[in-house]
């Protein structure tokens, strides 16, 4: 029953932070467009958050594991790190955004 409790521990975790439009938005950008920046990311969210918002959200997301980041000069690359996180990205995508966006997941309003 511990392990259980754990493992829905670990899955509503993962979809609070699913569940912010703009966290979600970046997750599916770095699923279908691979590593990005911040200014990328940034861009890609079409105004929806700015530099500190989205470098807030990668911030909270590196800490708990869903990306990971490497350096390259003055420069950060973010990408997906859960295994999880990407699977159920992927099924959103499918159900959601697969014949509705051509250019990445944006499954908000």
């Amino acid at each position: 029953m511990e392990q259980r409790q754990q493992a829905l521990g670990s899955a509503i975790g993962l979809l609070k932070q699913l569940s912010h439009p703009v966290r979600l938005s970046i997750l599916c950008n770095l699923m279908h467009k691979g590593e990005m920046s911040v200014s990328e990311l940034v861009a890609a969210e079409e105004g929806a958050a700015g530099q500190s918002q989205v470098s807030q959200y990668l911030g909270k997301m590196r800490a708990i594991g869903l990306v990971a980041c490497r350096r390259s000069g003055q420069t950060i690359f973010y990408r997906i790190a859960s295994h999880e996180a990407q699977r159920v990205i992927e099924t959103l995508y499918d159900l959601y955004c697969q014949d509705k966006a051509k250019d990445g997941c944006n499954p908000g309003p």
